[in-house]
């Protein structure tokens, strides 16, 4: 018994340890985006980073450390955005921070013409015809 009561918590710990690196990178990337003026500058992927931190702190504290961990990289990122938007000087989309294609497909153009016969108006022939 004492062997299994060791092992899980050697695992548990383990986890919140990970978990504890996660936050404390997610921390320095939100401080290294306040450095760049995302605060001002890049106010929406700032703020996406700060709340992504504070739901992951909040969900370690409840010792769901597979959430905490999970929302501390989603901040990271949000952080990683707001430092990208504001080096392009807040040009592009800044949800997608991919290559952006060179021109973009129009849509075909829809018809106006009435439609032709539905294939009920046919049957309905075919049954008068009889």
């Amino acid at each position: 018994m004492r062997i299994l009561l060791t092992i899980t918590l050697s695992i548990s710990s383990c986890t919140a340890s990970k978990v504890n690196l996660e936050l404390l990178g997610a921390e320095q990337s939100l401080l290294r985006a306040e450095r760049y003026g995302a605060p001002d500058r890049a106010t929406y992927e700032y703020t996406m980073a700060l709340r992504y931190l504070e739901k992951a702190r909040e969900e370690a504290g409840y010792s769901e450390f597979r959430i905490a961990d999970a929302l501390a990289r989603k901040s990271a990122e949000w952080s990683d955005r707001a430092i990208i938007f504001v080096e392009r000087g807040g040009k592009g989309d800044p949800l997608d921070l991919g290559a952006l294609p060179e021109e973009v497909p129009r849509p075909e153009p829809v018809s106006t013409d009435p439609p032709g016969r539905s294939l009920l108006e046919e049957d309905l022939d075919e049954a008068e015809r009889e």
